[in-house]
C-alpha cells in the first residue's frame, strides 16, 4: 500500500463524511479500507508512473475509501449482479456501472493514460 495511514487520517479528518471514516475503530480496518480503495483505482486506471508520489493520489485513494464506505450497499449488490436500471412503481432508476467515485475520476483524469480505442 502506498498511502500512509497518518496522511489519510489527516485528509479525512476534515472530510464531510469523516464520521464514516471514524466509524472504522481500529487501524487495521482503516488500512484495509485504503487498500481496497487503492485496488479499485489501480484496476480502473492506467496511471502514469509518478502519480503515486503526488498528493492527488492520496486524495483519490481517500475519496475512494469514503465512497466505498458510504455507497449504498443494496445498490452495490445490484451493480455487482449487472443491474444497470430498475423500475419501482412510478419511479425508474438508472445506475452508472462504475464503482469508482466521480471525484476520483476527476482527480485522476489528467494523470492517467488516454484510451483512444483499438488499433487495427
Amino acid at each position: 500500500m502506498s498511502v500512509d495511514l497518518y496522511d489519510a487520517d489527516a485528509y479525512l479528518s476534515m472530510h464531510v463524511e469523516k464520521v464514516a471514516w471514524e466509524s472504522l475503530s481500529d487501524d487495521m480496518d482503516r488500512k484495509n479500507s485504503l487498500q481496497m480503495a487503492e485496488n479499485y483505482i489501480n484496476a480502473a486506471f492506467e496511471l502514469r508512473e509518478d502519480v503515486k508520489e503526488k498528493s492527488i493520489y492520496l486524495y483519490a485513494v481517500c475519496e475512494q475509501a469514503i465512497h466505498l464506505l458510504v455507497f449504498d450497499k443494496e445498490r452495490l449488490i445490484l451493480q455487482r449482479e449487472g443491474v444497470s436500471s430498475y423500475k419501482f412503481e412510478d419511479m425508474s432508476f438508472q445506475m452508472d456501472i462504475s464503482f469508482i467515485s466521480p471525484i476520483v475520476s476527476t482527480f485522476l483524469k489528467k494523470h492517467s493514460f488516454k484510451k483512444l480505442g483499438k488499433i487495427i
